[in-house]
């Protein structure tokens, strides 16, 4: 039987990026924030985490599929681009 998951709280600045900048970058302009952020690594354990927390998202391959599903789901309750200016 699985045991309960050990929780980390964790206390920290974070820097991000306000949502009328957000709104008013082009395509290409979002895609090199991202790539230029890094919002997520892979440590030398093979493990995907977030970047400014260091907080792990997925261990395996099947996970980070669960993970990009789950993004997949979330991308449908956004707005299109053409919708926000």
């Amino acid at each position: 039987m699985p045991t309960e998951p050990h929780i980390v709280k964790m206390n920290m600045e974070v820097e991000s990026i306000d949502i009328p900048s957000m709104l008013e970058m082009s395509d290409s302009e979002y895609r090199a924030y991202v790539n230029k952020s890094g919002l997520f690594f892979v440590d030398h354990h093979d493990v995907l985490r977030v970047a400014n927390t260091g907080c792990p998202m997925a261990t395996t391959r099947e996970q980070c599929e669960i993970l990009i599903d789950e993004l997949r789901m979330i991308k449908d309750r956004l707005l299109p681009q053409s919708e926000c200016r």
